[in-house]
């Protein structure tokens, strides 16, 4: 069963290790790093390339006394779930403007909606010593 992960976890890393030299062989390296998205795309090339050196450490530390449980695992696995961030580069394509904008008034709405509520359990609350007595 652990060699099934091992080989999910090596498929993954070489597919996106050849997102990023696709990337890069189409925009060139100022585009990729200096230009418009150059932040997101040098926290994508952090986040393969820790992807790729845990993947290595894992297969060279096997034989190790540490095993595949060594330290270096836990503080690389934390960063590999960075990645699922990713996809948050999605929502500023102009399919989802309509999307972010609902999601904006709800944010905005649960605002008067928590007032509202608390402006009701006061009323509720006065109400409620009024007929104890």
């Amino acid at each position: 069963n652990a060699w099934f992960l091992i080989l999910l976890d090596a498929i993954f890393s070489i597919v996106f290790l050849l997102e990023l030299i696709v990337k890069l062989c189409l925009h060139g390296w100022r585009e990729q790093y200096c230009g418009e998205d150059a932040m997101l795309n040098l926290f994508d090339t952090s986040i393969v390339m820790i992807d790729f050196i845990q993947f290595v450490m894992l297969l060279a530390m096997k034989d190790s006394p540490f095993g595949e449980t060594g330290n270096f695992a836990s503080l690389f696995r934390v960063a590999r779930l960075l990645r699922l961030s990713r996809i948050l580069r999605l929502l500023r394509s102009r399919v989802f403007r309509d999307l972010i904008a609902m999601v904006a008034g709800l944010g905005g709405g649960m605002i008067s909606l928590a007032w509202s509520l608390v402006l009701f359990v006061m009323f509720v609350f006065v109400v409620s010593l009024i007929f104890r007595e």
